[in-house]
């Protein structure tokens, strides 16, 4: 009979494999830390354009607007871009981060008066097939849709959505090769945070809600792949 590889020499060889190739990682990604921060700066730029199409909306206005809510300078981009349609004005506000924890709740709380008190009318998340989800709610007399746009996976509402789709997309994906060579961050944290609201006016809040979600779809479809390409 021929001799048999003892079962805790096949365990420590395994192991051995094991630790070499990461080791060889650890040290290819060291050779390579003189491009990690271009490279992530590179990957987290994006520019809010002046203006974007909308269908059967007009374009009236489109600005820059302050960081409300924070004391110190950031790297947050706001625009906020407005719309008419028979009458209906449409406010479309954009708030970028290039890190963030993809809770959109108090990303809102933070930077307008809304949803700090009990005045909202049902705040829901709901969720529209291979676009994601959203909370719409009624606050001021104006309907309200907010979400989260991500750079990989659907849209989210809450930090629990977006970090699924962090280990769904991102840690199942070629990004953890590239963050062990330093060309990548382990997660993508950038959210583009959509505010539509519109005012009720003589609708009920249902009705508002589908020319808001109308609206949210086609400015998802817009914004997802160049975002996700940036």
């Amino acid at each position: 009979m021929r001799n048999q590889t003892p079962l805790w020499q096949s365990a420590r060889l395994g192991l051995l494999g094991v630790l070499f190739f990461a080791i060889t990682l650890t040290f290819a990604r060291t050779l390579f830390l003189t491009k990690p921060a271009t490279a992530r700066t590179e990957n987290t730029a994006i520019e809010l354009p002046d203006s974007i199409p909308l269908s059967d909306w007009q374009a009236t206005d489109s600005k820059t607007i302050p960081n409300a809510g924070l004391k110190e300078p950031s790297a947050i981009q706001n625009r906020q871009y407005r719309y008419l349609k028979d009458g209906i004005p449409l406010e479309i506000t954009l708030r970028y981060f290039p890190v963030s924890n993809g809770d959109v709740k108090p990303i809102l709380q933070t930077f307008t008066p809304l949803l700090k008190s009990k005045s909202q009318l049902g705040l829901e998340v709901r969720r529209k097939e291979e676009i994601g989800f959203y909370g719409i709610f009624v606050e001021q007399q104006k309907a309200h849709l907010t979400s989260c746009i991500n750079g990989r996976g659907e849209s989210t509402f809450t930090g629990m959505q977006f970090q699924h789709n962090r280990n769904v997309h991102d840690l199942l994906s070629e990004r953890p090769l590239l963050w062990l060579v330093g060309l990548s961050e382990l997660r993508d944290r950038r959210c583009l945070v959509v505010h539509l609201q519109m005012p009720l006016q003589n609708r009920t809040p249902e009705q508002a809600y589908q020319l808001l979600e109308q609206a949210w779809v086609e400015w998802y479809q817009w914004w997802q792949p160049r975002f996700q390409n940036t």
